[in-house]
């Protein structure tokens, strides 16, 4: 009889079960899709249960902060053609182990695994989008949300609208919400303030940034700058705009370090969005002690409902007279703003997926 304290370590190490988190995130552009599934793996520890291991197309670095999960390269393409038949393949050559997907999309033909879907505008607002980024959304995330074990959102207005729109049971979605991201916690929320005006998005039709640009020219309020923070993005119709003041500033992309100064500086933070699953600048903001002025619609009523003024998105001069009255009103109350940043951060997001995923084992 062989003393199994006498066999290499390696013989002796139970080995653990492995629950993959698709990272092709890991090689696009940073946005708020990007941002929660970044920031849910910062936070991601490993289990005595099982081990987590990040899957990505070959070629994709790992951010330093990242570094305390394993990661894995595979395939020779990227893209959708990486994520619908290279990681798949290689899963079910393992024994099809469990898959989590934070960013929208997942494997078609895949069972055994989590999918996020952040927002449903690609079914309300197809228009906003190009017409193959579209197709593709409206073929694939109804079919990956019926297949999938659990679906996952981020906030109880797309859980409803998962359960009415597509008949996703109820019991099959977990709700796992944004939070304030690593650098944003890092920074002393206090700033001095200034006659800024600012708001942050990519420059497409949902963020409605036409209504915004002509209420504030309608208003007009002295001395205050309207800063655009956002770039274009390729997946989004062509949206062109002209101004008539030089008190417009499109600052284009931002990092964070640049927009965190700016959330610091502004007085008022505006978003008239059309659509949004969570609305993760107007947490910023909100941390930042801006002044909120919200287009009101069903998630920011659920989010931020005791800490903004809301209006018609669409009325440019309820949206101008909301303005004049904000910058005219010099006082802040954010005692309301303290439960909602302590509820939404990415630890408890994370251990949120910890124990969703324990469920499975």
């Amino acid at each position: 009889m062989i003393d199994k304290h006498y066999l290499p370590h390696r013989l002796r190490v139970k080995k653990l079960p492995v629950i993959y988190i698709n990272a092709r995130f890991l090689g696009q552009t940073i946005t708020g899709v990007q941002l929660y599934a970044r920031e849910i793996c910062r936070h991601l520890s490993q289990r005595e249960s099982c081990r987590f291991v990040l899957i990505a197309p070959t070629g994709t670095l790992l951010p330093p902060e990242l570094s305390h999960l394993d990661f894995v390269t595979i395939g020779k393409t990227k893209g959708y053609s990486w994520e619908q038949i290279e990681l798949p393949g290689y899963l079910k050559k393992r024994g099809s182990p469990l898959l989590i997907n934070l960013c929208n999309t997942a494997p078609l033909l895949y069972k055994n695994q989590f999918v996020t879907i952040h927002d449903l505008a690609f079914l309300h607002h197809p228009e906003w989008f190009s017409k193959s980024f579209a197709a593709v959304y409206k073929f694939l995330i109804p079919r990956i949300a019926k297949r999938a074990r659990k679906v996952i959102t981020v906030s109880q207005t797309i859980k409803r609208q998962l359960i009415n729109q597509m008949h996703i049971k109820q019991q099959d979605i977990c709700v796992i919400g944004n939070g304030l991201q690593y650098d944003v916690l890092q920074s002393n929320a206090e700033g001095v303030k200034e006659k800024i005006l600012f708001t942050v998005g990519s420059i497409n039709p949902r963020k409605n940034l036409r209504t915004l640009i002509q209420a504030f020219e309608l208003a007009n309020p002295a001395d205050y700058k309207l800063v655009i923070c956002g770039a274009g993005n390729h997946v989004f119709g062509k949206e062109k705009m002209k101004v008539s003041t030089p008190n417009i500033i499109f600052a284009g992309y931002m990092d964070n370090a640049t927009m965190i100064t700016h959330y610091k500086k502004a007085e008022v933070f505006i978003s008239l969005s059309l659509d949004e699953g969570f609305g993760i600048p107007v947490l910023e903001a909100a941390y930042f002690n801006c002044k909120l002025l919200l287009s009101d619609i069903e998630v920011y009523q659920e989010l931020y409902g005791e800490m903004a003024t809301f209006i018609n998105p669409t009325d440019v001069m309820a949206v101008s007279n909301a303005i004049s009255q904000l910058v005219q009103n010099h006082s802040t109350n954010n005692t309301a703003n303290a439960p909602l940043l302590a509820a939404h951060t990415y630890k408890n997001s994370a251990a949120e997926l910890l124990s969703l995923s324990d469920a499975f084992f």
